[in-house]
């Protein structure tokens, strides 16, 4: 089972001896931390305020924790006018393949705003299905060849592309995540950010890993 996305982040900032840039990455990962802890207090809460039982929902399970990431992914990105513009008053995220989240991105979405828009949780099958999102997550129960012809398609859309696939992110993927020690990180391929006419904020690039040569 993943370590609580909540101590994980709260334990890199231990230890008596620290750099000025070892502190600032702890302060980020501490800001990082009570996003975290609040969305996945949401996740946690049912309709009528009530605490589920743990078992319910586990802030170790991560899709928990990719959920809580994708929500701060909208908050910390930017993304040109036409591309914001194209669900009018909605921000839209997408999920390409098997549904994992166990109704995490709905709960957020139930609690929360990206970009002063309600958020509007969409699910496909297949690529064929897609229609125009702001942030795509593609599982990986896509083959790796589709994810391609995904990455290719939409290359110049607008879309914050985000994967979990071992090559997404090197393969013009925008954002890949991974886990290490137990602990949910994200890679960046800044040359697909640039692509995509996406900003990504300092703060949230800091906590990044980059692509291989970047």
């Amino acid at each position: 089972m993943l370590q609580d996305p909540i101590v994980q982040l709260e334990s890199s900032s231990r230890g008596p001896r620290r750099s000025k840039a070892r502190a600032r990455r702890s302060m980020l990962y501490g800001r990082m931390a009570r996003i975290l802890s609040a969305l996945l207090l949401f996740c946690a809460i049912t309709d009528n305020g009530q605490a589920q039982a743990p078992t319910v929902v586990d802030p170790g399970y991560e899709y928990n924790v990719k959920a809580a990431y994708l929500y701060s992914f909208g908050r910390y990105v930017k993304w040109h006018a036409q591309a914001l513009a194209r669900h009018h008053n909605e921000f839209v995220i997408g999920v390409l393949g098997e549904n994992q989240f166990d109704g995490a991105l709905e709960k957020i979405a139930e609690a929360k705003q990206i970009q002063q828009r309600p958020i509007r949780i969409r699910y496909w099958n297949s690529f064929d299905e897609y229609e125009p999102c702001h942030i795509l997550f593609v599982t990986n129960t896509i083959d790796f060849e589709q994810q391609l012809e995904v990455i290719r398609k939409l290359a110049t859309d607008g879309v914050l592309l985000v994967g979990e696939t071992e090559g997404f992110a090197s393969q013009g993927g925008t954002v890949n995540f991974y886990v290490t020690q137990g602990k949910v990180r994200f890679e960046v391929n800044k040359n697909s950010v640039q692509r995509e006419a996406l900003t990504i904020d300092a703060r949230l690039l800091r906590l990044a890993t980059p692509v291989d040569g970047q």
